[in-house]
């Protein structure tokens, strides 16, 4: 497997992580600021 291929992976599947980190983080805060 050539180290474009596996770069394209790592992007691919960082992006995905990074979006699902992102998702939690703001409904966490949507959480805390309804119980305030």
């Amino acid at each position: 497997m050539s180290w474009i291929t596996l770069a394209t992976m790592i992007f691919a599947i960082g992006s995905v992580y990074g979006g699902l980190v992102l998702m939690l983080t703001i409904t966490m805060k949507r959480q805390n600021q309804e119980e305030e």
